[in-house]
């Protein structure tokens, strides 16, 4: 059976809305709504995310199983719309926890392209049993430097790549249409393969992979070289030679090698 797709103009908020229908009976598991722009967007601890029209704007009802119904869930998401969105020729890393990096099309590995900036970012929210994932992804802006806070990676729109012009409202919906598709295409295709598949594809596309890093998690900052991800959507980097496992934080790179 169809799954509907609420098209909306100004909302409040695509999560809230997404809880509403929810609430209405109305949104069932794969259901989404695309929304113009957001009046109260927010992205984690509830900062704003600037909305203006033009960008993906949109929430999606998840099932309330394995892989998202775990600590790894913000992970999974990101790792399903990373491979999503190559299937449309976008390369986009991983930043832990719940970035999403713009690639140019270079290098034969993905986290080796030249990152160009942050594209989006992912927030889950789970209300009454329901689990709704809330993605915005820059298409035609970005927040410019000064719009970002400090300490913060640089933005960057899809229309950076001059292999990308999205530019109509009819190409923003048929760019989400293949994305949701092959989300839950490739989403089955793990849930064949086992527990770990989404374990080993975030890996592939996880941002500064091998290099130095900074983790501050808001008591501590920890240096240290990003050895991967953790089954329970962890980070693991080795410090001074002992390896250790966060769940929480906010991680930069201690270069700048990968950008421009």
């Amino acid at each position: 059976m169809p799954v509907p797709l609420y098209l909306c103009g100004i909302v409040d908020s695509v999560l809230d809305l997404a809880h509403a229908f929810v609430a209405e009976c109305c949104l069932p598991v794969w259901g989404g709504v695309l929304a113009d722009s957001q009046r109260c967007g927010r992205g984690q601890q509830r900062r704003e995310w600037a909305s203006p029209s033009g960008n993906i704007y949109a929430a999606l009802r998840l099932p309330l199983t394995k892989p998202f119904a775990s600590g790894a869930a913000a992970l999974v998401v990101g790792a399903l719309f990373a491979e999503a969105f190559a299937q449309q020729n976008i390369q986009l890393l991983l930043k832990w926890p719940n970035d999403l990096l713009l690639c140019s099309p270079s290098g034969n590995e993905a986290r080796h392209a030249w990152t160009i900036g942050k594209v989006g970012g992912i927030l889950l929210e789970e209300r009454a049993g329901a689990l709704i994932a809330g993605i915005g992804i820059n298409v035609v802006s970005a927040p410019s430097r000064g719009d970002i806070r400090a300490g913060g990676l640089p933005a960057a729109c899809l229309n950076d790549c001059s292999h990308i012009n999205i530019q109509s409202k009819d190409a923003l919906l048929d760019l989400w249409s293949c994305l949701v598709g092959s989300f839950i295409f490739c989403y089955r295709h793990w849930i064949r393969l086992g527990d770990t598949a989404w374990l080993t594809s975030a890996e592939q596309r996880l941002a500064w992979k091998g290099e130095r890093v900074l983790l501050d998690d808001g008591e501590r900052r920890e240096e240290g070289v990003l050895s991967g991800l953790a089954a329970s959507g962890g980070v693991r980097l080795v410090c001074n030679g002992v390896e250790k496992e966060f769940m929480h934080g906010n991680m930069f790179p201690l270069h700048c090698r990968l950008f421009c």
